[in-house]
């Protein structure tokens, strides 16, 4: 059996998945890469390196777009099954060795462009953790995502990569301090992820960073950098119209936040040890 035309998807088929994806049309993303999360693992090694290329690109556009669902679910129940479906993908491809040695050495994608494998699947982990916590108020899954996030910087070469692993660290921190030094931080990294992700034309990475800087900016009372981060987005916007919807849907998920977790522990079963991930 060729597993490669099998379950390797084309980089076209890829495009439009991760279109999809910053459309915010995750379900349709999800589906679109379920294949290749379901691929044989004890066949990765004998893959090119260009088919294991487009399959963790892919695999990583599966996993994040259930994060994603699992974050903006409307009830527990739904919450659980997006991240149970998360956590296989995790456990079985992102942990899986042959995985996990080839993204040491695998640096870009299929078109030569920087793309550290290894440091945003960690990135990806952090998410569902983060998404894990929401759901259970477990202190200690913040703990674990703050380690994750130091083994990203640590790891990464990349200026885009190590900048918006740090940006999301320091996000956690300024929710947990809620502090001028903590804020201080926060807007440190947002400017150096801005910059970085603007010199390699990344424009939606620079507006999902806006976004999420101008609505953290605008919640602790910094109205004036939070505007200022409003024009970042639009500016990106102006760039690449594929990301002009990205302001509007962190809006929408930042304003129906508490509403979500209310009616998270309203339906929650109170017992999710089996969505905690195993160690790796």
């Amino acid at each position: 059996m060729n597993h490669e035309v099998e379950f390797i998807l084309s980089e076209e088929q890829i495009f439009k998945a991760e279109q999809k994806r910053a459309a915010g049309r995750y379900s349709e993303s999800a589906q679109s890469t379920q294949a290749v999360a379901e691929f044989p693992m004890e066949k990765f090694q004998e893959l090119t390196v260009d088919a294991k290329q487009r399959l963790l690109m892919a695999v990583r556009i599966n996993e994040s777009s259930k994060d994603t669902m699992a974050d903006m679910s409307l009830t527990a129940p739904s919450v659980a099954r997006h991240l149970r479906e998360a956590k296989e993908v995790i456990e079985n491809v992102y942990h899986h060795p042959e995985v996990q040695k080839a993204v040491k050495e695998i640096k870009t994608d299929t078109r030569e462009n920087p793309y550290e494998f290894g440091v945003e699947m960690l990135g990806d982990e952090v998410s569902y953790l983060v998404a894990l916590w929401a759901l259970t108020q477990n202190s200690a899954l913040l703990d674990l995502a703050g380690k994750k996030l130091d083994r990203a910087v640590e790891l990464a070469s990349e200026q885009t990569a190590k900048t918006l692993m740090e940006f999301r660290k320091a996000r956690i921190a300024n929710d947990r301090a809620r502090d001028w030094e903590s804020y201080r931080k926060l807007k440190a990294s947002f400017e150096s992820a801005v910059i970085a992700s603007l010199a390699i034309n990344r424009f939606e990475r620079v507006s999902t960073v806006a976004a999420r800087f101008a609505l953290d900016s605008l919640k602790y009372g910094h109205l004036v950098e939070g505007a200022k981060a409003i024009v970042v987005c639009g500016r990106a916007a102006l760039q690449d119209r594929s990301t002009i919807t990205i302001f509007p849907r962190e809006v929408f998920r930042a304003l129906t936040k508490e509403i979500r977790h209310f009616v998270w522990r309203k339906t929650s079963s109170n017992d999710y040890s089996y969505l905690q991930l195993r160690d790796n």
